[in-house]
């Protein structure tokens, strides 16, 4: 037990790279581990400016990934993007992003008349596991293929989100 502790200590100061492989510390390189997940999507804000989203370079053909921060400073702006959580209802009921429809991923299709195409889209999920990251990943591609341009994945889920708006975030712990 202790050294799995110890492991774990070790990843999360350190991170875990890929073997024999050195990782370039630039803007390009992209941390992996445990602990990266929430480092890299709690980072600063740095292409989703409003200015960068009015210059139409939101049409790709992959959901782009927004910051929690980025979110936050959306919000503090004005901008009121449509957050959907494709989690299951009943995760939705226990704690969600305050004013986020909850509309589980096999539901999205069937109730994709009740999104308006204006404006930013932002898919998230609970932040926890490779399952959660497929339904994200798999609702955002789904708008983006039914013709809605504005899409974008929040790194992390609700989970990094409560990170970086605690206390004042209105999620339920």
């Amino acid at each position: 037990m202790s050294v799995m502790l110890a492991w774990l200590l070790f990843v999360l100061a350190v991170g875990c790279g890929t073997p024999g492989k050195a990782e370039s510390p630039g803007p390009t390189a992209t941390p992996v581990g445990i602990a990266s997940s929430v480092t890299a999507s709690l980072a600063a804000p740095a292409a989703l400016t409003p200015a960068a989203r009015a210059s139409g370079n939101d049409t790709a053909s992959a959901p782009e990934a927004l910051s929690p921060r980025t979110l936050v400073s959306w919000r503090q702006e004005g901008l009121t993007p449509i957050l959907i959580d494709v989690r299951a209802k009943w995760l939705c009921d226990q704690d969600r992003i305050p004013g986020a429809l909850c509309i589980p991923a096999g539901e999205l299709e069937a109730r994709l008349a009740d999104l308006s195409r204006d404006g930013e889209i932002v898919v998230y999920g609970g932040g926890y596991g490779d399952g959660d990251a497929a339904e994200v990943r798999a609702g955002a591609q789904l708008l983006l293929k039914k013709g809605f341009a504005k899409v974008y994945e929040l790194q992390g889920g609700l989970a990094d989100y409560a990170i970086v708006t605690a206390p004042s975030c209105g999620c339920k712990p």
